[in-house]
Formats: C-alpha cells, sequence, structure tokens
C-alpha cells in the first residue's frame, strides 16, 4: 500500500483487466509517484532524532487511522474478526500481509537510512519486483519461465554493483548490513504481494486499513521498547516527517491507488516500478545534496532492464492500450 511497487505483479493469473488510462489517472500516477519518491526523504529527516521502530510505528498509526476513518466515510466496514466460531480468514492474512509488507520493512527502511543516502534507499526499491517473481514461482504456481530467469539474474547482477563497492577490505561495515536491510525489507514487500493474491475478497479500502491497524499494532510494542532504552528526544521536525509519511506516502496514496486500479488496471499502476526509484534520487539530491555515483546509476539501470525483461507485460500494455484504446471499467474497490 506504501510503495507502488509493494502491489502484486501482473501476470496472465493475476492481471485485472487493462483498462485505458485518462488524463486524471496520469495524475494520479504522478502523485503516487512523487509521493513513494519523497517517502526516503521523510524517513531521512524522521530518523535524525526518532529511533527507527518509533518512526514506523507512528507512520503506520497516522495512515491506519486516516484510512479507516476514509474507509467508514465512503460506506465501507471492517469484516467480523469472527465467522462461523472461528477466526476469520480475512484478518488472518491482513495480518500475516502486515507483518511481513509493513511491519518490518517500515523499521527496516528508517534502520538501513542511518547509515545510507536516501536515493540508494530508494534505488532498492526496484528490485522488488524481481523477488516477486521467484516467490511466485515457489509458492503461487507461477512458471519461472527463461525471461523471468533471465530477469532476475539481471536484477541480481544490479544489486551487486551497488552493494560490492561499499564492502570493505575487512569485512562487514555499516552501510553494507543497511544494504543488506534493505534487501530484507524489499523480500518482505514481495512475500506479501504473493500472500495478497490468496487474500479473500476484501474491499480493497477496508483491507487495506485492515493491514494497517494490524502492521501499527505488531510495531508498537517494540517501537515502546526502543524509544525507553534509547530516551531519544523527537524533535519536531521528525514528528512532522512521520505525519506526513503517515498521512501522504502511506495513507492517501492508497487512495490513489484504489481509484487508479479501478480506472486503469494493475498494469499502467506498475509502470511506476520503473519512476519511483527516479523521484527517490531526484529528492535526495535536491534536498540533501546526496551523491549519485556511477555505480548507483549502473546497478539501477541494470535492475530496471532486468524487470522489464522478466515482466515486459506492464509497459508493452500500457503501449498497446495507447494505441488502442478501450474501455471497460467494472472494477469496484
Amino acid at each position: 500500500m506504501d510503495d507502488i511497487a509493494s502491489l502484486p505483479p501482473v501476470t496472465k493469473k493475476s492481471a485485472l483487466p487493462v483498462l485505458t488510462p485518462t488524463p486524471k489517472d496520469w495524475l494520479f500516477l504522478a502523485f503516487v509517484v512523487l509521493l513513494g519518491g519523497s517517502s526516503f526523504s521523510g524517513i531521512r529527516i524522521a530518523v535524525e532524532t526518532a529511533p527507527p521502530a518509533v518512526v514506523g510505528a507512528g507512520r503506520l498509526w497516522v495512515a491506519a487511522i486516516f484510512l479507516t476513518i476514509y474507509m467508514f466515510a465512503t460506506g465501507r466496514r471492517f469484516p467480523p474478526l469472527i465467522e462461523q466460531g472461528r477466526p476469520s480468514p480475512a484478518w488472518a492474512f491482513a495480518l500475516a500481509i502486515a507483518a511481513t509488507g509493513y511491519s518490518v520493512p517500515m523499521f527496516l527502511f528508517p534502520f538501513a537510512q542511518q547509515s545510507v543516502s536516501s536515493l540508494l534507499a530508494g534505488i532498492y526499491m526496484a528490485f522488488m519486483p524481481l523477488v516477486t517473481v521467484v516467490l511466485a514461482a515457489l509458492f503461487a504456481d507461477e512458471p519461472l519461465t527463461r525471461n523471468k530467469i533471465l530477469g532476475t539474474l539481471l536484477g541480481l547482477t544490479g544489486v551487486m554493483a551497488l552493494i560490492l563497492p561499499a564492502f570493505p577490505a575487512d569485512g562487514l561495515n555499516a552501510s553494507v548490513i543497511a544494504q543488506l536491510a534493505l534487501i530484507i525489507a524489499t523480500t518482505g514487500y514481495a512475500i506479501s504481494s504473493v500472500m495478497m493474491r490468496r487474500a479473500p475478497q476484501v474491499a480493497a479500502r477496508s483491507f487495506g486499513a485492515m493491514v494497517l491497524v494490524c502492521a501499527a499494532i505488531l510495531l508498537t510494542p517494540f517501537a515502546i521498547h526502543t524509544y525507553l532504552q534509547s530516551e531519544a528526544s523527537v524533535s519536531g521536525a521528525s514528528m512532522a516527517a512521520i505525519f506526513y509519511l503517515g498521512v501522504l506516502p502511506t495513507g492517501l496514496s492508497t487512495i490513489c491507488i484504489i481509484h487508479m486500479i479501478r480506472s486503469a488496471g494493475a498494469s499502467f499502476l506498475a509502470v511506476a516500478n520503473y519512476v519511483t526509484p527516479g523521484a527517490a534520487i531526484i529528492f535526495g539530491i535536491l534536498l540533501f545534496n546526496e551523491v549519485l555515483t556511477g555505480w548507483h546509476v549502473l546497478g539501477l539501470a541494470t535492475i530496471l532492464c532486468g524487470v522489464f525483461v522478466a515482466q515486459p507485460g506492464p509497459v508493452l500494455s500500457l503501449i498497446q492500450r495507447l494505441k488502442s484504446p478501450r474501455s471497460d471499467r467494472n472494477l469496484t474497490p
């Protein structure tokens, strides 16, 4: 929900109908890309005085409250916790997705950004669709084709281009550990996207609110513990950044995504995987004077080439629909 890349990739089995993007859809896409790219800058400001777990939990609670209010205001409700004397499968899936795709990444990204730049964190998000390809082959009965294998190998080569220059001669350092944390975080997003395909049918805005509430609850005890241990004094700038992260890149972005899928389809939305890392790079350079190295460019370009080789569908479908538009808007969030 937070980052566009956390959505399931478009495949023959999981794809929603490809619809014709309107000017409003393009505006939503630009908005989602900007919000997603800016989230890494927001994290950088937040971790200046707030512990990573506090950043994650605070962001999740703000987003959960925001989306829950939106859900009730638009006539949706939470499904019951107990169905026919048993725990609701929808809530069970929401809890599992919250743990893997929200609580863990929302902690690991701030943790990593204590040691690496925001633009590098944004670049690592580009690798997430390739992790999803492998996990979908293992757990979602989606064949690992030759193109998917080649694309994944290209993506891994790109990751090596990012992480190897950080390795010192005498072993691990903070930068390497941070980048390994980013890989784990993107893997968590990928795991949650595969689980999302098997989740019971629940209105998108309701399920999004369910996941955010569960994730916030899961991360809160750890956040309280680390806050008390660190005796941190959270600045006003950090609190403002946490609030921004919760309302805009997490909460409002989710609402835009819901409406965009309904209007233009998941293929159109998946194109943002190619653009969001670029937005993170621009924000990092403009706001913090972060340095974009040749290794960063090489790594990102190689990863994106891998994503296209493994999953050309989103880009090719968009090009085809722009040339031959049709209207088919029967999806409901």
